[in-house]
């Protein structure tokens, strides 16, 4: 497992993630505090509704708070509707599997190094990447699948009603274990 960050990021506050990668807090004169930009090299790009709003004791206001997860010099972070990796000048946006009307205080990630590739693990999907930074695959997954182990090239989930599931790390296809009963 990698280790997140949760970062506030507040109104001009530039907060440097790895190899020139930076968010920047939103402008809250007309922009939505869930607003953030992310800097690289090559330019920036602002994203609204990005990041989920949280209440700073210290600014006493709301400011945008993102997960991020630093991987072979690249940033993955983790806004409510997508995650956003960048890098050394590049940048690649995954939309995720959530609806603007859901409740997001159950929102959160696993992310799993798994050698050539990263694994994010969300409530509603799992998405890999490459070492470049490419979006190898992108699948759904439900809710109350719970995520427990990885064995060889699988990652084990078990669902709602106790039987295991594993989603194969190269590709994201989905299997029974070769023990157990279909689902």
């Amino acid at each position: 497992m990698i280790e997140l960050q949760n970062i506030a990021v507040n109104e001009s506050e530039v907060v440097t993630l790895t190899n020139g990668v930076m968010l920047i807090g939103s402008k809250l004169n007309g922009s939505r505090p869930g607003a953030i930009t992310i800097r690289t090299e090559r330019g920036e790009i602002e994203i609204a509704d990005f990041a989920q709003v949280c209440y700073s004791l210290e600014a006493a206001r709301l400011v945008p708070t993102c997960e991020v997860a630093i991987w072979n010099g690249k940033a993955f972070i983790a806004g409510l509707p997508s995650i956003v990796m960048a890098g050394e000048g590049v940048s690649v946006k995954c939309d995720l599997f959530r609806k603007t009307d859901e409740d997001n205080g159950f929102y959160r990630t696993e992310w799993v190094d798994a050698g050539q590739r990263i694994i994010c693990i969300y409530e509603s999907g799992i998405v890999a990447w490459n070492d470049a930074g490419e979006v190898l695959w992108h699948v759904r997954k439900f809710w109350d699948d719970v995520f427990t182990s990885v064995e060889d090239e699988d990652l084990v989930f078990v669902m709602h009603d106790g039987q295991s599931i594993m989603i194969n790390q190269s590709d994201g296809t989905r299997r029974t274990p070769p023990n157990l009963p279909p689902p």
